[in-house]
């Protein structure tokens, strides 16, 4: 019976932690996504403001992507 909750526990840990890994690669895959968006708004758009705003937003999802990370392997 032992064997059997152990498994069940790392199913879930494993669960867990696959999770965390696919939302902190949502977040790398934004934050290229929003320099790109700002690439756009700055030079092609001619919009100088727009894109630096845009420009601000990925290192606020990249810290995001680095604390998901983080939780992840401390847990």
């Amino acid at each position: 019976m032992a064997t059997a909750e152990g498994a069940d526990e790392m199913a879930a840990s494993s669960q867990e932690s696959d999770t965390s890994t696919r939302a902190s690669d949502f977040a790398v895959l934004g934050a290229g996504l929003s320099v790109l968006l700002s690439l756009f708004e700055y030079y092609v758009r001619d919009n100088d403001q727009r894109g630096i705003f845009i420009g601000h937003w990925a290192p606020t999802i990249l810290a995001f992507a680095i604390y998901l990370r983080q939780r992840r392997d401390t847990e």
